[in-house]
């Protein structure tokens, strides 16, 4: 693990700012890298055209030249990032993109990270515990 990497990008995120992926890897050699969407719709990656880098105190813009799916991840090649050595400064990065450009969800749908932190009752207004992290399976998420 790099340092500074998050660990967890529902902890504590930038600013402004909401993870929509995780770059594992470098895929060839001219610069693409291999990400893991964090998102149920792969489609919504096809809508940007930028997302953000991390490191620090640093925020980095990254323009989208191309995007292709393999397997469920994205395969993307951003603009000016033509080597392997290029991809590899992305590997285990967070990729951001701002909060207020997330699209919005039909009522009663929310994302994870709207959840984090709600406090949960049951019957008779019995506080039974604030939602601390959410547990993706293959089945279902856990909370």
């Amino acid at each position: 693990m790099k340092a500074g990497r998050r660990a967890d990008p529902w902890q504590n995120p930038p600013p402004g700012l909401i993870a929509v992926g995780e770059v594992l890897t470098t895929q060839g050699n001219k610069g693409e890298v291999k990400v893991s969407p964090l998102t149920d719709t792969l489609e919504r990656w096809l809508e940007l055209t930028r997302v953000f880098r991390v490191s620090g105190t640093c925020t980095n813009e990254l323009w989208i030249e191309n995007i292709r799916f393999m397997r469920g991840l994205g395969i993307v090649k951003f603009r000016g990032g033509d080597s392997i050595s290029a991809a590899e400064e992305l590997r285990d990065e967070f990729l951001w993109r701002p909060e207020e450009e997330r699209p919005h969800l039909p009522e009663g749908r929310f994302y994870l990270d709207e959840v984090i932190g709600v406090k949960v009752y049951g019957p008779n207004d019995c506080f039974l515990g604030t939602i601390a992290e959410v547990l993706q399976s293959g089945a279902n998420d856990v909370y």
